[in-house]
């Protein structure tokens, strides 16, 4: 985990957009918390200088003057467009591909993030080089398949389209991969000449895959393999450790009361749990240039106090007080589709579909999963009764959980709240 100060220096996003009628503010930024003291803009700046340390390797993505396109002949030209990646080195660490990139014809380098990684000093046996090269397809076709040839206990997980240095590309130890069961196409054309359909596709994980647990996740490598060939290179997923932030302890301290509190009003105590997810893990597609613009995610998760109703003058007795359980499904699935991340109505957060080519899950450090909300079967309003204090101003507020995912800007994809089974009331009553 990575360890910062709470000195670091603070930003702001905006509000949230609600009422902040309590006594205490709300969060300080969608991306910036002062009580953790994390400044995400510098440090999403730093993994990608730096390269993201998601144990036991370090990660980046290749900027665009670091592919190089591979001279094709024939149709191949007008299937796709085909490049190796040759990085700059900075500060000793080698940061490499695992293999070649493939685009869609006329796509530039800028639509595919292509993952560079490098050896973690903690863990030096984690990569090698491969020890040779194989043409395995396209002899005389104008474009060669070529394996790369692992040493003992390493996998490939890439092929190359022409035999470069052994030293331009890694393998990784078979300990820290995990095969998966499924594939997806990324050049299914057939060019004449070839002598059979040497059709490329990517590692996918696909439904019987089980969904790592603990501080595990599986992460895709995207690059291309020869579906003709799968001896070639494993269909399989980088099995890595999660990169949570290091954040201060926070207790969770509720609202206090202001006689002009409305409904609406929101507090919260700060940050819970903070992640960082690879680009490849969120739909990039709306941006122009993903791994540039915002090569890692954050994942954030908030204790969030909210004051759902508020009653200026009554008389004492009871009240039936509606609440929200859990999330409704409208939400959860807005918030799946912008963000990859699916959160059920008991709590469960988890990446896992292929698409998103991470497959992790953030259950119990998001703080979810509770034995109450697990014996909800629905996240409809529920009614209870509530025994109204005798001040003029009696508000009630209830405690959610908030998962925001953030871009390394602060840019906010989506966020979504997870209502818990635990209401207070203010003025509190006296003893």
């Amino acid at each position: 985990m990575i360890s910062v100060t709470p000195q670091q220096l603070r930003e702001s996003a905006g509000a949230n957009g609600a009422a902040q009628a309590s006594a205490r503010p709300g969060p300080e930024s969608r991306f910036f918390d002062a009580q953790a003291g994390l400044d995400m803009r510098a440090l999403a700046r730093g993994y990608a200088e730096q390269g993201a340390p998601f144990k036991p390797l370090l990660m980046k993505f290749a900027a665009a003057n670091e592919f190089v396109q591979v001279p094709t002949l024939g149709q191949c030209n007008a299937h796709g467009m085909f490049w190796q990646i040759r990085p700059r080195h900075g500060e000793g660490k080698r940061f490499l591909p695992l293999g070649d990139m493939v685009t869609p014809y006329l796509t530039g380098p800028k639509r595919v993030p292509a993952m560079l990684l490098a050896r973690d000093p903690a863990y030096p046996h984690a990569l090698a080089h491969p020890i040779g090269f194989e043409r395995i397809a396209g002899e005389g076709a104008g474009l060669e398949l070529y394996r790369l040839i692992a040493p003992a206990g390493y996998s490939a997980l890439g092929i190359a389209f022409e035999p470069g240095a052994p030293s331009d590309y890694w393998c990784v130890a078979n300990e820290f991969i995990e095969d998966v069961a499924d594939c997806a196409p990324m050049w299914p054309a057939v060019p004449q000449g070839w002598p059979a359909n040497p059709g490329l596709v990517k590692a996918a994980i696909g439904a019987s895959d089980r969904l790592p647990m603990g501080d595990v996740m599986y992460v895709l490598p995207n690059t291309p393999l020869p579906a003709q060939h799968p001896e070639a290179a494993r269909r399989a997923a980088l099995k890595l450790g999660k990169l949570r932030l290091e954040i201060e302890a926070i207790a969770l301290s509720g609202p206090e009361y202001a006689a002009s509190g409305a409904r609406g009003a929101q507090y919260s105590p700060g940050l819970s749990a903070a992640f960082v997810l690879p680009c490849t893990a969120i739909d990039g597609r709306k941006l122009a240039n993903q791994a540039q613009e915002t090569p890692f995610y954050f994942v954030l998760s908030r204790p969030l106090w909210k004051c759902i109703l508020s009653l200026p003058a009554h008389s004492g007795g009871a009240y039936q007080l509606a609440r929200m359980m859990g999330v409704a499904a409208t939400s959860a699935s807005e918030f799946r589709r912008a963000t990859s991340l699916m959160v059920s109505p008991f709590g469960m957060v988890s990446i896992s579909n292929g698409s998103a080519a991470v497959c992790a899950s953030f259950t119990q450090e998001c703080e979810l999963m509770t034995s109450a909300s697990m014996s909800r079967a629905q996240t409809s309003g529920l009614a209870v009764p509530v025994d109204l204090p005798m001040p003029a101003n009696s508000q009630f507020w209830q405690l959610f959980q908030r998962l925001e995912v953030c871009q390394g800007d602060g840019t906010l994809v989506s966020a979504i709240d997870f209502g818990r089974d635990q209401l207070q009331s203010l003025p509190a009553r006296a003893a």
